[in-house]
């Protein structure tokens, strides 16, 4: 149970949360107004100058987009000649997305000013705040699993009964989210 305070405090963070989360989705997407295809393509764009080639389903995975709208974006995509989209060598039915000289030469483009933007975004963090910040999120999203709502998928309901036992999915150990002694908050001041 906490006090009245407390839960005035933990309601005004989830509130700035989901304000602020909506604010930057807006002015993103005003940013890159240009781009065909949205901020789905920006994503996969952008996921793919860091990561390389990668099968269709765990980039689904780690941009936070559900497979079916993102097999309809990559179609689009590849017939504009940004992507290519290849069988996996391994497993014939998984695909390989990768970016073509064409996707490169979008992406180069929109390096520079989405750099720019991301820093004025973040203008004013210094690095341990950002550190920080990302270790806060890193806490939520694993106990949004534990309670069993999938900080990366949409829809999806609170989970009340993963949370009281009954279903399967997430373990309540951090250890298993890739939460380790680095990762904890600190508490120090």
């Amino acid at each position: 149970m906490t006090d009245d305070g407390q839960a005035w405090q933990q309601d005004q963070i989830v509130r700035a949360f989901i304000r602020t989360g909506r604010a930057m989705r807006r002015y993103l997407k005003d940013t890159i107004a240009d781009v065909s295809g949205g901020m789905t393509a920006w994503w996969v764009l952008r996921h793919l100058d860091h990561t390389g080639p990668q099968p269709q389903v765990e980039m689904a995975r780690d941009i936070g987009v559900e497979s079916s709208a993102l097999t309809a974006r990559l179609a689009q995509m590849e017939s504009e000649g940004l992507i290519t989209r290849q069988p996996d060598p391994e497993d014939k039915r998984r695909m390989v997305v990768a970016l073509t000289e064409a996707g490169e030469a979008v992406r180069r483009g929109h390096r520079e000013s989405a750099e720019d933007d991301l820093a004025a975004l973040l203008a004013g963090a210094d690095t341990w705040d950002l550190d920080a910040l990302r270790r806060v999120i890193l806490v939520i999203q694993h106990n949004l699993r534990v309670l069993g709502t999938d900080p990366e998928e949409r829809g999806g309901g609170r989970g009340r009964a993963k949370r009281a036992g009954f279903g399967g999915g997430g373990s309540d150990d951090p250890d298993d989210a890739g939460i380790d002694e680095h990762s904890a908050v600190r508490r120090d001041g």
